[in-house]
């Protein structure tokens, strides 16, 4: 299992959709439009390993159901 984070990818997402990151004691502040880009983010990362994975010859298969 491989178990990923996105952070950085999201926060430059948000800003690319006007969005400002917000953060409170290190963690991100989620409403309902930061959280639909973690999810389109994630979502996409989590193709791209699966992809890469396959590519090796791996068997691999996203749980992010997004």
């Amino acid at each position: 299992m491989v178990v990923h984070g996105g952070g950085a990818r999201i926060s430059r997402e948000m800003e690319k959709r006007g969005l400002e990151p917000r953060f409170t004691r290190g963690h991100r502040f989620t409403d309902e439009d930061s959280l639909q880009v973690a999810v389109d983010v994630l979502g996409g990362t989590s193709d791209e390993i699966v992809e890469g994975i396959e590519r090796f010859g791996g068997q691999a298969r996203n749980l992010f159901d997004h």
